[in-house]
């Protein structure tokens, strides 16, 4: 059965203290993930966002006599949210929305991330990249996943996110670099 997205962040882990609970993780996320879709990224712009779309919120979640997230919740609660567990629910969440037709194309591919990089001029340089699958009709990325290259290279993270998102049996397109000998 297929669950809404706020549904399936109600699972979210909560670091805050019980008495200081006065909106539902579920509902401080959604108002981010609304404000990035609007292409507002800071939190002064996501409390921006809140304050121009009050009543609206209000309606859209059901918001109860506490009203909307101010600008220190909602600091303070996406400040606290565990990332990977963030996007595992995601990825949960996407699985169940079956938005891979049969034959989708998908894209897997890596960047490196800006100013990660440590021992440079050396043998032993170490950076930070990210991998992202991409489906190509619907338009979403499906997946994530973040690596150190000295810890694990490319191709075992483009791996782990064929089998993560259960692709077996889709088209891809990948560099290069993935293409290997299996033994």
């Amino acid at each position: 059965m297929q669950s809404s997205l706020i549904e399936k962040l109600e699972n979210l882990t909560d670091k805050r203290r019980s008495e200081g609970k006065r909106h539902k993780i579920s509902t401080v996320v959604i108002i981010a993930i609304m404000s990035i879709i609007s292409q507002i990224y800071s939190l002064r712009g996501i409390e921006t966002f809140v304050k121009r779309h009050n009543e609206k919120l209000i309606e859209l979640l059901n918001i109860g006599k506490n009203g909307l997230p101010s600008y220190y919740v909602l600091r303070t609660v996406l400040q606290q949210i565990d990332i990977n567990e963030l996007s595992s629910i995601f990825k949960e969440w996407l699985i169940e929305q079956n938005l891979l037709e049969a034959n989708e194309w998908i894209s897997i591919d890596g960047k490196s991330i800006r100013s990660t990089i440590s021992d440079s001029n050396s043998l032993n340089q170490n950076f930070v990249s990210i991998v992202t699958a991409f489906a190509h009709k619907s338009g979403v990325s499906l997946l994530s996943a973040k690596y150190e290259s000295k810890k694990i290279s490319e191709i075992e993270i483009a791996e782990y996110l064929i089998r993560a998102i259960n692709l077996e049996g889709k088209t891809f397109t990948l560099d290069a670099l993935h293409c290997k000998k299996n033994s």
